[in-house]
């Protein structure tokens, strides 16, 4: 086969072959887009409802909602997919029906709130599962004296006395305990001396991992705005707290404990609340 032009045949056979690998690549490692693609591609616009996107794509989800109030009868659910996409999927839910009347990719979300859900599948968090009262140590929050206090855990190294009329509690402190680097404060009422709350500020805040390894996986998140003004006879740069599923303020509850987990602007937990009874939120 003197003077075949091997050189015009080698080409006629590799480039079939690079179809059929990329053929082979494509049905055998779909990208990720890809697969979330296909998944909504099951919701079918102005059918499907919001439960059924939750079948498909599972309770672990992002709330978001419009800004202008003429956009309100609809709320978005949105679930991330990872960075190099830049994208989220997104479905538009009518506040009444329930019934999804759009899909997208595009949304966004902060940090620690995409942590929460792509990394750790915490749900947002729901009122209908109850609200636990917290224990810490021996300390039952709501049952337990001051006198159990200083029993448990010694004379307290700073204590602010019941000692105006103005007020509420009076708060026992502990900055030495030898299992907790930071500060543990027993908030005591001032008329039945029962403990109302407890407070922990780790002297370093925590790592988001690390708060929730040791409270365990029972978590969720919510999302709030502080009003600008403090409430009356409340010390605080900040006023009450308003619920907002776009608010820039993020805490962790584990409502089955009766904790919150409280995020510092590096999204770390530098404090952590045990309260007797849900904090009482105004819902925006």
């Amino acid at each position: 086969m003197k003077g075949f032009p091997f050189r015009i045949f080698t080409p006629l056979l590799v480039l079939p072959l690079c179809a059929l690998l990329l053929v082979y690549s494509a049905g055998h490692a779909p990208q990720e887009k890809d697969v979330v693609t296909g998944k909504a591609a099951q919701i079918v616009v102005g059918k499907s409802t919001w439960k059924d996107v939750e079948k498909v794509f599972g309770r672990a989800y992002l709330i978001d909602e419009p800004r202008r109030k003429r956009q309100q009868r609809v709320w978005y659910m949105v679930y991330p997919m990872r960075e190099e996409y830049q994208a989220d999927v997104t479905f538009v839910i009518n506040r009444k029906t329930g019934i999804v009347e759009e899909r997208d990719f595009g949304l966004r979300e902060p940090t620690l709130v995409r942590k929460l859900v792509t990394e750790f599948h915490a749900p947002y968090c729901s009122l209908e599962d109850p609200w636990r009262k917290p224990q810490y140590g021996a300390i039952i929050v709501g049952e337990s004296t001051r006198g159990d206090v200083e029993r448990a855990f010694g004379r307290g190294d700073s204590v602010s006395e019941c000692d105006s009329p103005e007020r509420k509690f009076a708060v026992v402190e502990y900055s030495k305990l030898p299992w907790f680097q930071g500060r543990v404060s027993f908030g005591v009422s001032c008329d039945a001396y029962v403990v109302e709350y407890v407070t922990l500020e780790p002297l370093e805040p925590w790592p988001l991992e690390k708060a929730l390894s040791m409270y365990g996986p029972d978590y969720c998140y919510r999302r709030f705005y502080a009003t600008d003004e403090p409430e009356l006879g409340e010390v605080s740069e900040y006023g009450r707290l308003v619920e907002d599923a776009r608010g820039d303020w993020v805490e962790v509850e584990y409502r089955s404990l009766g904790v919150i987990l409280s995020f510092d602007e590096q999204e770390r937990v530098y404090y952590i609340s045990y309260n007797k009874k849900e904090p009482e939120y105004r819902v925006h």
